[in-house]
């Protein structure tokens, strides 16, 4: 990881603590969603949520929501 991307995880941690504390001041019953990998069975990138991959030399994607034509 780069110098640059260094601090991005814990940056962006703090920030979606500072947000989601910020939406609890408003209203105590809302939360930010998040995917717990280490609990996780899977992985959320399952052909049934974000489509096939590609085919051919250029990946052109023809199946699914992300299908161009």
């Amino acid at each position: 990881m780069g110098a640059s991307a260094s601090g991005f995880l814990p940056w962006h941690r703090v920030m979606v603590l500072q947000f989601e504390n910020d939406l609890a001041a408003i209203d105590a019953s809302v939360t930010v969603p998040y995917w717990d990998w280490p609990d996780a069975a899977s992985s959320p990138f399952t052909p049934d949520f974000v489509g096939e991959n590609g085919d051919g030399a250029n990946s052109k994607v023809t199946t699914d929501p992300f299908a161009t034509s």
